[in-house]
C-alpha cells in the first residue's frame, strides 16, 4: 500500500531520516505538493531513489523562500505500485485534470491536486480466479479515476457528501490540496500534528513487495475485493463443503485460511500475528475528521 503524509501550516516538516524510512518501505516513487504564495499548488514528483527524493525536498525549500516548510501546507506521497508502470510520471500527486501530459508531468503548477492511497478495483483485471494488476499499463488506477470522475467535479470535490461518496466507492484515502488548504477523503491517522493515510509510517511496519495478483476468498464471489459480507459467505461455504478458503494478509502478504484473518474495520484484513503486533497503534482512536483545517 502507498503512504500519504500531510503536513498542515504550523507543523514542522518531516526530516530526511523519516523521508528515507518511508521511501524504503514504499520504493516505487515519491512526490510532494505544496502551496505557493499566490495560492496555487506546486507539484514536484518522480523521485525514484532516496537521493532524488532529498533533492525534491531541497528544491521545494528553495522555491518557497522566504517562507519555511513550517509556513506552508505540504503533502508527501510514497508509492507502492499495484497498477500502472513504475516510472516518474506515474508518481503522485496529480493535478485534477483530464490532460494526460499534465498528469504525468514531474513538475507543474496547478489550482488543485490530489494524492491517492488505495486500490481502485474498477481498473483491475478480474477473472473468476484472480485480480491481476498490470504494472505495464500506461496509466495508473489513480490517473484513470481522476480522468473519468474527479476532473469534472471542480470545487464540488470539497463537499462533505461528495468526499464521503468517493471514500465509500473507492475504499481509498485521498489528500486534496488547493488554495483552501488540505482536505482529506477517508480515514487518516493524526500523529504529532501530521496526518497519515495508514499505519505504515510506523517503524514496526514490515514492508512487502507489491502484490501482482489478488485472489478473492472464493472464485464465485463477483465483487471488488474482500469485505465483511464476502467473509461471511466464505465461512458459510466452508461449513457446507468442508473446503478451506484462503486469502492474503494485507501487511505481511502471507496466504492464510480465511477464518484466521482479522478484520481491522478500515478495509484491511490481517493474519493473527500482524494484527497482534499492529493493533496498539494502527487501529486506535486517533482518527480525525476528514479535514486538516
Amino acid at each position: 500500500m502507498c503512504l500519504i503524509v500531510c503536513k498542515p501550516i504550523g507543523q514542522d516538516a518531516p526530516g530526511d531520516k523519516e523521508l528515507k524510512r518511508w521511501f524504503k518501505t514504499h520504493p516505487d516513487g515519491m512526490g510532494l505538493m505544496f502551496n505557493t504564495q499566490d495560492g496555487k499548488v506546486h507539484i514536484l514528483k518522480g523521485a525514484m531513489t532516496p537521493g532524488e527524493m532529498i533533492t525534491l525536498q531541497s528544491t521545494m525549500i528553495q522555491l518557497i523562500k522566504p517562507l519555511s516548510p513550517k509556513d506552508v501546507n505540504i503533502v508527501y506521497h510514497f508509492r507502492q505500485a499495484t497498477h500502472g508502470g513504475v516510472e516518474p510520471g506515474n508518481c503522485h500527486p496529480f493535478p485534477i485534470t483530464k490532460d494526460v501530459d499534465k498528469l504525468k508531468a514531474t513538475e507543474i503548477i496547478t489550482h488543485r491536486a490530489i494524492a491517492h492511497n488505495g486500490i481502485i478495483w474498477e481498473y483491475g483485471t478480474y477473472s473468476r480466479k484472480s485480480w491481476s494488476f498490470d504494472l505495464s499499463a500506461a496509466l495508473s488506477d489513480s490517473q484513470q479515476f481522476i480522468i473519468e470522475y474527479l476532473a469534472d467535479m471542480g470545487g464540488h470535490i470539497h463537499n462533505k457528501g461528495t468526499r464521503q461518496l468517493i471514500a465509500s466507492y473507492t475504499e481509498s484515502r485521498f489528500a486534496i490540496l488547493d488554495n483552501q488548504g488540505i482536505d482529506l477523503i477517508g480515514k487518516f491517522i493524526k500523529d504529532k500534528g501530521l496526518y497519515f493515510s495508514n499505519g505504515t509510517y510506523k517503524t514496526a511496519f514490515k514492508p512487502i513487495a507489491a502484490p501482482v495478483v489478488y485472489q478473492p476468498p472464493l472464485a464465485s464471489l463477483d465483487d471488488y475485493g474482500m469485505d465483511d459480507y464476502e467473509m461471511e459467505l466464505a465461512l458459510e461455504e466452508e461449513k457446507k463443503t468442508g473446503k478451506i478458503t484462503e486469502d492474503y494478509c494485507d501487511n505481511c502478504g502471507e496466504l492464510v485460511a480465511t477464518r484466521e484473518l482479522r478484520n481491522t474495520g478500515y478495509g484491511y484484513f490481517l493474519c493473527k500475528s500482524c494484527y497482534k503486533e499492529l493493533e496498539g497503534w494502527i487501529f486506535d482512536e486517533k482518527y480525525e475528521p476528514t479535514t486538516t483545517k
